[in-house]
């Protein structure tokens, strides 16, 4: 007996092989998780760096007095000298450079995070 062209499509229907659509909502989904830690990181570093540098800058000025006034009338501090006074300031210098820098990379993160967030494409429905 011979086959219909029917049975020969369905057959010809059944090998073919269909591949599955590329679905970028995973892509999106973990780009979009991905800007929320960049900002949440970059939140929290550049909060604590900025205190811990607003701190680390009145503590440093415990080791000044007030100079001599200049031609103008102005009074610029004078650093105490003392070996505790110059190890201190030296100390609190180098946490201001670590502070500076850890706003720096807070700063980079928010960046990152906003530019990824923006190239992100919308949702279209």
């Amino acid at each position: 007996m011979m086959a219909t062209s029917s049975e020969d499509l369905v057959k010809l229907e059944v090998k073919t092989i269909s591949t599955p659509r590329h679905s970028h909502h995973k892509a999106r989904h973990r780009m979009k998780l991905a800007a929320r830690i960049a900002l949440i990181l970059g939140l929290v570093v550049g909060f604590v760096a900025i205190s811990d540098f607003a701190y680390n800058a009145y503590k440093r000025t415990d080791c000044y007095t007030d100079g001599e006034p200049n031609e103008w009338g102005v009074t610029m501090p004078v650093a105490i000298n003392t070996e505790e006074c110059t190890a201190e300031i030296n100390r609190r210098e180098e946490s201001l450079r670590l502070d500076a820098a850890a706003v720096l990379l807070a700063a980079a993160c928010v960046i990152t995070s906003t530019v990824i967030s923006r190239r992100i494409k919308r949702h279209r429905r």
